[in-house]
């Protein structure tokens, strides 16, 4: 069940952080033209981490927003409200895991047995980046 998603099309530290690369190496090699190398290799490298504390700044926007909808847990934004909205809509359309309740945990037999079912309750998945674990309440411990 997808609480937010938060999906960027473009990436504006990315693309800022590419297009002010360019830039500088431009101007670089048209202004010092006439230098050593390391000259304008040193340049360069001086103008790097200016550039990444620009592109840090233009994505601190975005990492603001980002904080502010886990703090909320809602996504911020018409676009993202709308790919939330079709996640929910086609998970709930297609689960990963679907169980019926009671559960069968014992089919029945030749001999004339039933078959053996338990309850469930309280169903959760937690996702990590190794493995999907599934919990939940199962059996007697379910009475009021």
């Amino acid at each position: 069940d997808p609480i937010w998603l938060d999906v960027d099309l473009i990436d504006f530290e990315a693309t800022v952080d590419e297009l002010l690369t360019n830039l500088v190496d431009s101007l670089v090699n048209t202004i010092f033209s006439g230098f050593p190398g390391w000259v304008k290799d040193a340049i360069l490298k001086i103008s790097g981490p200016i550039i990444d504390v620009i592109g840090a700044a233009i994505d601190l926007v975005d990492d603001f927003e980002e904080w502010l909808s886990d703090l909320f847990n809602v996504s911020f934004g018409l676009g993202n409200i709308l790919i939330t909205l079709l996640a929910d809509y086609l998970a709930n359309k297609n689960p990963i895991i679907s169980l019926e309740d009671p559960l069968k945990i014992m089919d029945e037999t030749d001999t004339g047995l039933i078959p053996v079912k338990i309850p469930i309750a309280a169903l959760s998945a937690q996702i990590n980046s190794a493995e999907m674990v599934v919990e939940g309440t199962v059996g007697a411990s379910l009475g009021g």
